[in-house]
């Protein structure tokens, strides 16, 4: 007669396991300025006032100027993103800023923003703040469009007899009130 013993080891653990482990580093992205806003050398006479718009294209126009000439050395911002290659960024911008040259300040207002193609004042996209909840002035696909150019452009409203001789420029420092990007990587 054959006999088999079965014999059942029944292993029981009460507690539990906790590992450590870190979280992924977040994506790097990188801004990288090409070019700083200019509106070029602008001459003029006693009596002077105007606006001056310059496009996302880097091209000026005087509105409704009085004694007001420039010498188109105009610049639009240019700003490079770099991030992965997937994602969606959102930029965002301030909705104003000001120029400084010494005592004199000129308002700088309705900036704009184009991706990788400039266009004339009026036809890039608003910024609409750069705070939490406010609005994005573009939305990018980084699969379909990497390392975007973001093109900045703005207007300066010359109040009457406003100007001293100088650049005005985001090159110049002194800016007491800055037109600040911000991109957030969705």
């Amino acid at each position: 007669m054959l006999r088999i013993l079965v014999v059942t080891v029944l292993i029981v653990f009460i507690g539990h396991f906790a590992f450590a482990a870190k979280p992924p580093p977040p994506p790097t992205v990188t801004l990288v300025k090409n070019s700083n806003m200019s509106f070029g050398f602008l001459d003029y006479a006693t009596t002077h006032s105007g606006s001056l718009r310059l496009g996302t294209n880097g091209i000026m126009t005087i509105v409704g100027g009085v004694g007001i000439s420039s010498d188109n050395n105009t610049t639009a911002g240019s700003v490079t993103v770099t991030a992965p290659t997937s994602g969606i960024i959102e930029v965002k911008c301030t909705t104003s800023g000001i120029l400084k040259l010494g005592n004199s300040g000129l308002d700088l207002i309705n900036p704009e923003i184009n991706v990788n193609v400039g266009v004339t004042f009026g036809s890039g996209n608003a910024c609409q703040g750069n705070k939490g909840n406010s609005p994005p002035a573009a939305v990018i696909d980084l699969a379909v469009n990497p390392n975007p150019n973001i093109l900045i452009g703005g207007r300066i409203d010359i109040p009457a007899n406003g100007l001293v001789s100088g650049t005005y420029s985001t090159a110049v420092g002194g800016g007491a009130k800055t037109l600040t990007l911000t991109v957030v990587l969705q």
